[in-house]
């Protein structure tokens, strides 16, 4: 088409000089220039991305020059918290230290940390390298959250829960009991157990179960379900009667409508995790997500953690029983010893009053033997169980360091 609006100028001017009968005077100049100008009318406009992805057809230096020029700047990915509140975070930086101060602010909720989680999750994978790295930190930082709020005990006191009690043992002081308030939609529980009550005030009670009430003590971890959330996760009841404290021994158990209801089995399992210290607090924080280091020294050390230094203190003491008993042992063997070797004769007697001497030292050498023996069986049992504490008590540590 182009070629056919030329050729139809070159006609035109060619006609034009027909009539002019001055050809000659015609300036080739003139045509050159105005076929220059339809070409460039025609020429398709260049497409900076499409000149990027053909670098075979461009010279590397046009090629540099057309990708700055296309360059535009990193359009940030907004994040949003359970709370509607928008935060900015750009994935193009090198220095992600103030987007996972962001993350890891802690101005949420636990629901607010799961969400997060799972926004991390969504782009985690389009990243490598030590970005990935830190984003794969930052949610454990965030599951360490999760477990702290998960494992902060609240106390509650129903106002509905209805207590009974049934026979009284009195060798051991204690009532047996069942303590409900299943009607609570909020906190319902059933526990059933043993109250430890004084013989002195089990008479003035005669099972009698009023003026009774109670508290009880909870994670903070409800259970969800698709219609409602429920505190289930309960770990200790106190009765109350007079102002009195009766602590109550037991077991609470979980009601059977729950029981039935789709993800309980996997709240149940991590709630037990919960209580049983398999899941517990780690003390991780930002520097960790940024760099990888954690001091294990700030970490709260938990029931676990006073597991441990009983377990040790007790090992060093029963050691160092055996080491005091290894050296009474030591002695009594020494006072054996001197017996056996100056056994007397049977008719010996002792000068002055004539009483037989054999008799007096068989007394001597069988309260020694005794004390041998006793000394012996302490420092074996001191010995054994100090040996087995510190096994167990190393075993502790190796668990929490490496888990």
């Amino acid at each position: 088409m182009k070629h056919i609006k030329i050729l139809s100028i070159i006609l035109l001017i060619g006609v034009q000089a027909v009539f002019s009968q001055s050809l000659d005077s015609l300036s080739i100049d003139k045509i050159i220039s105005a076929a220059d100008s339809i070409r460039q009318e025609e020429q398709p406009k260049s497409n900076p991305a499409q000149d990027i992805k053909n670098l075979d057809s461009l010279g590397m230096e046009k090629a540099i020059s057309t990708a700055d020029s296309v360059k535009q700047e990193p359009q940030p990915i907004t994040l949003i918290d359970p709370n509607n509140v928008l935060e900015t975070f750009i994935m193009d930086r090198q220095d992600l230290a103030d987007d996972i101060k962001r993350l890891l602010a802690r101005d949420t909720t636990t629901q607010g940390y799961k969400n997060r989680i799972e926004y991390v999750r969504g782009f985690i994978d389009s990243i490598t390298g030590e970005q990935q790295k830190k984003f794969e930190r930052t949610i454990e930082v965030l599951k360490d959250y999760i477990v702290e709020n998960e494992a902060r005990i609240v106390k509650e006191t129903p106002k509905t829960a209805q207590l009974k009690l049934g026979l009284y043992d009195s060798e051991s002081e204690q009532y047996q009991v069942i303590v409900q308030d299943t009607a609570n939609t909020v906190s319902p529980f059933l526990f059933a157990g043993r109250l430890n009550v004084p013989a002195s005030l089990a008479v003035a009670m005669d099972s009698n179960a009023t003026g009774f009430s109670v508290n009880v003590w909870r994670l903070s971890n409800p259970f969800q379900s698709d219609s409602q959330s429920v505190n289930l996760a309960f770990t200790r009841l106190t009765a109350y009667r007079n102002n009195i404290p009766f602590v109550a021994e037991g077991n609470f158990y979980y009601l059977p409508r729950y029981k039935s209801m789709p993800g309980f089995a996997e709240w149940k399992q991590r709630n037990d995790s919960l209580l049983n210290g398999t899941l517990r607090l780690r003390g991780y924080d930002l520097d960790y997500a940024i760099s990888g280091e954690f001091d294990k020294g700030k970490s709260s050390w938990g029931w676990f953690g006073w597991a441990k230094f009983l377990v040790m203190s007790a090992a060093v003491v029963c050691g160092s029983l055996s080491g005091y008993e290894y050296f009474l042992v030591r002695d009594e063997e020494s006072a054996v010893d001197i017996l056996v070797n100056n056994e007397p004769a049977l008719n010996a007697r002792r000068s002055g009053d004539g009483e037989y001497l054999h008799p007096i030292w068989q007394k001597k050498y069988s309260k020694h033997s005794d004390n041998l023996r006793d000394r012996e069986s302490r420092r074996d049992r001191f010995r054994n169980a100090g040996i087995g504490l510190g096994v167990l008590g190393v075993t502790m540590i190796v668990f929490d360091y490496a888990f």
